[in-house]
C-alpha cells in the first residue's frame, strides 16, 4: 500500500543528534507494539535534541555504558509501532540504531546549549519538521520513478473551487518496491514534462507531515506516513540504477 511507513533512515549521528551523552543504560527491555522482541535501551540527552531514547535490537552491537559516557550511534532509523487497547489504536515511533560504541576521547560537554527539538521521534509537527531535515530519503526510498500527478482542488464551505491547492504525485520506490505519494505544493509546475514509467524524479524539501494508523491494514500493523514537498524535478544522479526492476514494480502496482 502507498505510504506504508516501514522505516525512515536518518543521516549520521553528528548531523541528526550531535554529541550524545548517556544518562542511564536500562539493559534489555521490551517495547509496546514489538511483541517479544527485546532492545538495549539507552536514555540520553544530546546537543540537538533534549531527550533521546535510543534502542539497539542486536545485543551484541550494544555496549555497557556509565553515566555521562559519550556514545556514537550508527545506522539510525525511525520505525513505527502500533498496538491496540480495546477498540483504540495507539501509534508511535521509536529511534533505533544498528550499533552503539563509546567515544572515549570526546569531551563530556555540549557545544550547542539550546536543542533544536525536544524529542527526535513522535507525531508532533515540531518533531515531523525536524525529521524532514535529518531524513536520508535516498537511503530509505532509493530511486523514484514517476507514475502520475493528480491535482487536488481547494474546498471552501464544502464546495470544490477551481483553484488547485496541490498535486498528488505518485512514484515507485526502488528500495520499498511499492508506491509512494507526495503532496507537491508547486501548482505552477508543468507536470506533463514527466514521462509515465520513464522519468526518475526527486522532491524538493520533502518532509513528513502526519503519521497515523491505517485502519484498512490493522491486521499487518500498518502505519501510514504523509509527505509534502515544495516541488518535484527530474533526477540527475542516483545511488543505484535499476530501471528494469523499477518499471516491473510500477507495472505490478498498476495492476493492484
Amino acid at each position: 500500500m502507498a505510504n506504508t511507513f516501514v522505516k525512515l533512515d536518518l543521516v549520521e549521528t553528528n548531523k541528526t543528534l550531535g554529541k550524545v551523552m548517556v544518562i542511564e543504560c536500562h539493559g534489555r527491555t521490551r517495547l509496546k507494539g514489538f511483541g517479544d522482541q527485546e532492545f538495549t535501551h539507552y536514555e540520553c540527552v544530546s546537543e540537538k535534541t533534549a531527550i533521546v531514547d535510543l534502542y539497539v535490537p542486536n545485543a551484541k552491537k550494544a555496549v555497557p555504558t556509565e553515566f555521562m559516557d559519550i556514545i556514537i550511534a550508527k545506522g539510525l532509523r525511525v520505525v513505527p509501532f502500533t498496538y491496540r487497547i480495546g477498540q483504540n489504536g495507539q501509534v508511535g515511533t521509536v529511534l533505533l540504531a544498528d550499533s552503539v560504541e563509546i567515544d572515549k576521547n570526546a569531551p563530556k560537554e555540549f557545544l550547542e546549549s539550546t536543542p533544536e527539538v525536544q524529542k527526535v521521534v513522535g507525531a508532533t509537527q515540531e518533531t515531523l519538521s525536524y525529521l524532514g531535515k535529518v531524513a536520508d530519503y535516498e537511503k530509505t526510498y532509493g530511486e523514484l520513478l514517476f507514475m502520475s500527478a493528480i491535482p487536488e482542488y481547494l474546498v471552501v464551505n464544502n464546495q470544490r473551487t477551481n483553484d488547485i491547492s496541490h498535486y498528488r504525485v505518485t512514484v515507485i520506490s526502488s528500495e520499498q518496491k511499492t508506491k509512494l505519494t507526495v503532496n507537491c505544493l508547486d501548482t505552477e509546475l508543468d507536470y506533463t514534462q514527466f514521462s509515465r514509467l520513464k522519468s526518475k524524479v526527486t522532491f524538493e524539501n520533502m518532509r513528513p507531515t502526519a503519521i497515523y494508523d491505517d485502519n484498512s491494514s490493522v491486521e499487518r500493523g500498518g502505519v501510514e506516513i504523509a509527505y509534502t514537498s515544495d516541488s518535484v524535478k527530474l533526477a540527475t544522479s542516483f545511488v543505484s540504477s535499476t530501471p528494469t526492476q523499477l518499471k516491473a514494480s510500477a507495472q505490478n502496482q498498476e495492476k493492484k
